[in-house]
């Protein structure tokens, strides 16, 4: 029970840090400059899976099947791919960014900084999950939030400006990088020394197709809340953006917590759950996890929707009593969300995976076209309809495809087995 009390605690953490930081930007800099940092850190966190390729994912599956030397030679060629990818669409972001809004060209330099960041983000909690190495995980966890916030606190502390945390803020981008990079070569070196031969090397034409999925799924599995602030930064305009994300913050930080507790410490057992015995591992799972984040997120939601008005305005200050109004609404939806983790995270089989995938397909549909439709009309209450019809779409279309994945191993247990 340590490992994972850990891994809550330093999420937790994280999650205090994210939104400390979070604020201080939004509080000292004003709705513009914080909703151009948010809808930056938006279209990052929707490229970085597709660069990463689901790298952290093989690398695990292939150390669970005891094919630890495949996943280091899988490391060792994609982490340089990786890196050199998430420089060139930095470039293309620098030099396309000016062109769609106008502020400093010099913020986009800065800004770029974070997507190598977030590109090797996955790759390393792989590594890390790879070998149970909890306790690194967790420092892993608190290592970004904690250079971002250190950036803010910096900043104030100097008097620098927005332009001046942005330079402290790539400086803790750089950081983050050059960690990734350590573990990832230990990682390498280790494994290499434990083999008889040299590391096998990797099949790159089957590894991508075997981590598409997974690369697609985690971008689908945002878009539904990074979309809204691209959308509503192109739409409405960057401080209809901050404001929504000023309100979806605390979602986010709330999120942390079942998120570490199912992706850092569950997701590496799931892989072997659905090795052992056919499966029946999971089928006695599935009703733990939707239970444990039932008892977790009806408080939560019920907590943030009325406390919403005093949270924002304390926190942030008057001018951010639209993201007071967006709260109240958007604090339904971790019902949704809660509800889609739970059982999202068992999809991690290829038919799992596959189905899971066309789930999100579906979604992030019904989220674009939702967003069109309502932004120009309803402006920041818009983007938080969209996001809750979207959430709940995702909880029932995740229980079918869980229902679909979970179906041949229904027919195949005993009654026994079914019916814990």
């Amino acid at each position: 029970m340590i490992r994972p009390l850990v891994l809550l605690v330093a999420s937790g953490l994280a999650a205090l840090m994210a939104l400390a930081a979070t604020v201080l930007v939004a509080r000292s800099f004003g709705a513009a400059a914080f909703g151009f940092y948010a809808t930056c850190l938006a279209a990052f966190a929707l490229l970085a899976p597709l660069l990463s390729m689901g790298l952290g994912k093989l690398v695990l599956r292939r150390q669970v099947r005891d094919c630890s030397g495949e996943g280091a030679g899988l490391l060792r060629v994609g982490i340089p791919l990786i890196l050199l990818a998430a420089l060139g669409m930095a470039a293309l972001f620098v030099g396309l960014g000016p062109v769609l809004f106008a502020v400093e060209p010099l913020w986009f330099l800065l800004m770029a900084a974070a997507l190598p960041a977030l590109a090797l983000q996955e790759p390393t909690k792989g590594v890390l999950q790879a070998h149970r190495r909890d306790l690194a995980l967790a420092g892993w966890q608190l290592l970004q939030p904690g250079v971002r916030l250190a950036a803010v606190l910096a900043a104030l502390a100097g008097a620098w400006g927005f332009s001046g945390y942005l330079v402290a803020f790539a400086v803790g981008e750089w950081i983050s990088v050059a960690v990734a990079l350590l573990l990832a070569t230990a990682f390498v070196r280790r494994t290499a020394a434990s083999q008889a031969g040299a590391l096998p090397r990797p099949r790159l034409r089957g590894a991508l197709a075997e981590g598409a999925p997974f690369a697609l799924s985690a971008v689908l599995y945002t878009v539904y809340y990074q979309s809204d602030i691209i959308m509503l930064s192109l739409l409405a305009g960057l401080e209809a953006a901050g404001q929504y994300k000023a309100a979806f913050v605390f979602l986010a930080g709330a999120y942390l917590l079942p998120s570490a507790f199912f992706q850092s410490y569950w997701l590496p057992r799931v892989f072997g759950w659905w090795e052992e015995a056919g499966g029946a591992s999971v089928l006695r799972r599935v009703p733990l996890a939707l239970a444990g984040c039932l008892a977790f997120g009806v408080p939560l939601a019920l907590g943030l929707h009325l406390a919403a008005e005093p949270l924002v305005t304390t926190l942030y200050g008057p001018d951010y009593a639209e993201a007071a109004r967006a709260l109240r609404l958007l604090a339904l939806a971790a019902l949704f969300h809660f509800t889609a983790m739970a059982l999202g995270v068992f999809l991690v089989t290829e038919r799992g995976v596959r189905f899971k995938v066309w789930a999100q397909l579906l979604c992030a549909g019904v989220n674009i076209g939702a967003n069109l439709w309502l932004i120009p009309v309803m402006g920041v209450q818009g983007a938080v309809v969209a996001t809750l019809l979207t959430e709940a779409l995702l909880a029932t279309t995740y229980g079918l495809a869980l229902w679909a994945a979970l179906r041949p191993l229904n027919k195949r247990m005993p009654k026994r087995h079914a019916n814990p």
